[in-house]
């Protein structure tokens, strides 16, 4: 028999590829069978012999399942055949490689490649394994960018949450959280008067001498000093184009802080704004001879944003600017300025004292005197008092399902924050992004959770063609690390599956974070909140978070300890922020190692190079296509074909098997062991414990074109969306799945 069983010896329609991936063989219960286990902790059970067919039909007028329906089945080759085995399969149907437009460089043209697959079932330790091998997912959609061919390459990137330590930045954003529940700060980061203050204020202040510098002027020089630092710090941290940071490391253009005018600026609360950015900018690009034209020209004006952008990001550190707004324009809106603002609402009457004490300069009066003065001391406002109903702040962790509420969060969210047009954003785009998922579910406290490897890594080395690492080399040019022993883990109190985490506070829903929870980390796929509370930063709020979740999760699952941040791509701005959390680690697609991400940036990703190996690799020499051949029949020893015809599945056979019994064309044969052979390079050693879908409609209708000349017509088994089922059967996986 075949790995797959089902009542009356078939599976009855293709949604049952589904639910068949955790069947007993003795019952069709809808609770996963938890097969006997030795004291090892490896399965015990066997299935009994014989065979089972795509229908109750008869196999008649079909070749090829004549001669895989008599083929003696037993358990496949591979790690299935040791006993061992998680509590599910993985079913996967793949796609190959694809290639599309770039969101992250905004290429026009199919410049980012990728190896994509749908997957209908998971196992939580075979997506751990493929997370480590550069996949991620997107609802059911699975994906590995092709590292070395692709124009923006993307990394996996994790932080140990057990080494981890918060920043000034970080606690910045825990305190003024603090500081809002406790009533001291509104959801616009803008401090709350109590009654009083204001008249206190105006009393204590003292009249500024005639001619002398203002309580305006102050502010504005507070803010320039802190600009000025910020200046520095983008210089030395590398935030800034190299030309850029050339002009600003002279210090030949003054740093000016100016009352906002702007109508785009004070529309938002704008108190004071500073176009240093916007200068620096268009020197730079005079002096590449991009920018004559000033601003007008798109170089200077994509370099202002991008310098204004690093400003902002380097005066969070700064502690001047606690309860302060700080936000930058874009292009056409008097791009490049960085604005400042002690308060978002308008018509704003506090006294300028109120907002010195905003920008955290009312330890020092308009004439320099210090606070520690009697004068000074007589001038002091009084501390705000917080208020006295705490506001309740919880953190929900729910499994993946829709809810109404956070989809509704998700497009205000997409509408404000990333500009999306709301009619683009609809209930089946949200769900298949962030509500599908194949991963199957492991209860909470379950003592036998998940089977892993007992060092950490089931021999997860490199996987991009061309390098290797010197012990692979020694084993075989193009061999995988064997299979190590495993071990039974604990499931966390969640148990693993994938989960929405929702933030309320006094009950309103602010954020929802959608994440994964595996045996080794919690993955975090996608965050989104309330726009009305982007003053809170309750993104980075959430990863600090997410990362405390994890150092809990860690005390009842020793193996999850790691906190993965998606991918990490260099030339990216909006990534940069991963490089806060430290220490975090890129792995290497090359030799499968786990790098600093610091000493990476420095000695690799920095040269602007593209894909290159982060660790110690040797390069291997292009393959002759005989070479080719066996390459790819090596690898697809251990792989399992689920034989499906038209909607509804046969059975399970070894690939290696199949590639050498089927009545194939050579041309189809070969294609197909090319392709087989490329998806198990690219899932690795998992492949044992997985089950790669295959349309025999398909392969019967190829075989049986009498021009076998027509195999160039488009209809390649790899980069096509429909290699494997039929319209039917897909149509059916999406309404079921």
């Amino acid at each position: 028999m075949g790995i797959f069983w089902a009542h009356h010896g078939y599976v009855r329609s293709i949604a049952d590829v589904r639910d068949v991936a955790h069947q007993s063989p003795r019952s069709h219960d809808s609770e996963p069978y938890r097969a006997p286990r030795t004291e090892g902790g490896a399965s015990a059970h066997r299935p009994k012999q014989g065979t089972f067919f795509l229908s109750p039909r008869k196999r008649e007028g079909n070749e090829i399942s004549h001669i895989i329906g008599a083929h003696p089945q037993g358990w496949p080759e591979g790690a299935m055949a040791r006993g061992e085995r998680s509590h599910y399969m993985t079913i996967v149907e793949d796609h190959g490689v694809y290639a599309s437009t770039c969101g992250y460089c905004k290429s026009t043209k199919a410049t980012f490649k990728s190896h994509g697959m749908s997957a209908h079932a998971c196992s939580v330790e075979d997506y751990q394994h493929l997370i480590d091998r550069g996949w991620r997912r997107s609802g059911n959609w699975m994906y590995q960018p092709v590292l070395d061919d692709t124009c923006c390459p993307p990394y996996t990137v994790r932080l140990d949450v057990n080494e981890f330590t918060p920043t000034k930045s970080q606690k910045k954003v825990e305190r003024r959280f603090t500081a809002y529940l406790e009533g001291r700060i509104d959801e616009r980061g803008a401090p709350i008067s109590r009654e009083g203050d204001v008249k206190a204020t105006h009393d204590a202040g003292a009249p500024t001498r005639p001619g002398g510098p203002t309580e305006d002027d102050a502010v504005a020089a507070m803010i320039e000093r802190a600009v000025t630092r910020a200046v520095a710090k983008c210089v030395t941290n590398g935030s800034l184009s190299p030309g850029v940071a050339a002009v600003a490391s002279t210090g030949e253009i003054p740093v000016k802080v100016r009352r906002a005018k702007a109508p785009s600026a004070t529309a938002m609360g704008a108190t004071h704004s500073c176009s240093v950015a916007v200068a620096i900018a268009s020197v730079a690009g005079k002096r590449a001879g991009n920018g004559a034209g000033g601003l007008n020209c798109g170089f200077a004006d994509a370099e202002a944003d991008k310098t204004a952008r690093a400003l902002v990001c380097a005066m969070e550190d700064d502690e001047t600017f606690v309860g302060v707004k700080i936000w930058c324009t874009k292009c056409g809106a008097g791009g490049g300025h960085v604005n400042f603002a002690a308060s978002t609402t308008d018509g704003d009457e506090r006294s300028m004292g109120q907002k010195k004490q905003s920008f955290g300069i009312d330890a020092m009066d308009v004439n320099g005197a210090s606070n520690d003065s009697p004068r000074a001391r007589s001038k002091s406002v009084t501390p705000k008092a917080p208020s006295e109903v705490r506001k309740d702040f919880t953190v929900t962790t729910v499994p993946s399902a829709f809810d109404e509420e956070e989809y509704q969060l998700w497009r205000r969210y997409q509408t404000k924050v990333h500009g999306d047009d709301p009619n683009d954003n609809n209930k089946l785009g949200y769900t298949r992004f962030l509500v599908d998922t194949p991963l199957k579910r492991v209860n909470g406290g379950e003592v036998n959770g998940a089977l892993v490897p007992e060092d950490g890594d089931d021999g997860n080395e490199g996987w991009v063609d061309g390098w290797a690492l010197s012990s692979q080399l020694k084993r075989g040019e193009y061999d995988c690390a064997p299979t190590g022993p495993k071990k039974w883990v604990a499931a966390p109190p969640s148990g693993f599956d994938s989960f929405h985490q929702q933030y309320r506070i006094d009950g309103k829903l602010v954020a929802v974070g959608v994440v994964d929870v595996l045996p080794f980390c919690l993955s975090s796929k996608y965050f989104f909140w309330d726009p009305d509370y982007a003053a809170l930063s309750l993104g980075k709020l959430g990863t600090l978070r997410e990362i405390e979740w994890v150092r809990e999760a860690n005390r009842h699952c020793p193996t999850l300890r790691y906190y993965y941040m998606g991918y990490y791509i260099h030339d990216c701005p909006k990534m940069r922020y991963k490089c806060e959390y430290k220490p975090s680690y890129l792995r290497c697609g090359a030799t499968g190692k786990w790098c600093a991400l610091d000493q990476v940036r420095e000695s690799v990703l920095d040269r602007g190079t593209g894909f290159a190996p982060f660790a110690a690799a040797v390069e291997r020499p292009p393959l002759n296509p005989a070479s080719a051949v066996e390459r790819d029949d090596k690898d697809a020893v251990g792989c399992n074909l689920g034989l499906i015809r038209g909607n509804r599945l046969g059975e399970a056979i070894p690939a290696s098997s199949f590639l050498e019994a089927a009545p194939l064309p050579p041309a189809i044969k070969s294609r197909l062991r090319e392709k087989v052979g490329r998806w198990a390079r690219a899932v690795g050693n998992v492949k044992e414990s997985m089950i790669y879908l295959l349309s025999l409609d398909r392969l019967t209708s190829e075989a049986g074109d009498d021009d076998d000349d027509n195999d160039d017509d488009e209809e390649d088994f790899e980069g096509t969306d429909d290699d494997e089922l039929d319209d039917a059967a897909r149509v059916d996986i999406a309404a079921r799945v």
